[in-house]
């Protein structure tokens, strides 16, 4: 654990219990919707085939689209944000 960032390297990872202030741009993850991983809690991620325009907030994305929309797990499945 680096005292002065809060991070802490894990195996899976960076966790950082403070806040992240970035120079440049954050770029989460791209899966089509048959392709999402296994959620962790809050973790964010975007799918590139949604089939309708929007991913409506809180609802499961529908793949077989082009559309990129973003997602958040909520702890029991990914939803749009």
């Amino acid at each position: 654990t680096n005292t002065t960032t809060g991070a802490l390297q894990t195996a899976g990872g960076l966790g950082v219990a403070k806040s992240i202030f970035c120079g440049t741009t954050l770029r989460p993850g791209g899966y089509t919707v048959g392709t999402l991983p296994t959620g962790v809690n809050g973790a964010i991620v975007y799918v590139t085939d949604q089939l309708t325009v929007v991913n409506a907030k809180g609802v499961a994305p529908t793949g077989g689209g082009a559309v990129i929309c973003h997602q958040i797990y909520n702890g029991a499945a990914w939803v749009g944000i």
